[in-house]
């Protein structure tokens, strides 16, 4: 959702033909030039998508490991069933 945001504002500022614009800063707006506020934007882009593919490795990563440990417990379940030797019944 930021990665399409900040999208969204590079295209605007690739539309503009104004050569100043104003950027947001705690409370306060601020003339920056368009080209500074190109390469800001980029350079928040660039982080945004490094941040999701970072975390697209570590979800798989994560299900890849909890697959393993799935299918784990499931095959020492199976074995353990095959190990109880049949119960005697009470009379």
């Amino acid at each position: 959702m930021q990665s399409a945001t900040l999208k969204m504002s590079l295209d605007e500022l690739e539309k503009t033909s104004e050569k100043k614009v104003f950027k947001a800063v705690g409370n306060i707006l601020v003339s920056v030039t368009t080209d500074d506020a190109k390469k800001e934007l980029a350079d928040q882009k660039e982080t945004v998508d490094l941040r999701i593919k970072t975390l697209q490795k570590q979800e798989d990563a994560t299900i890849q490991k909890l697959n393993k440990l799935k299918s784990d417990i499931e095959g020492q379940g199976q074995s353990d069933e095959t190990q109880k030797p049949a119960s005697k019944s009470k009379k």
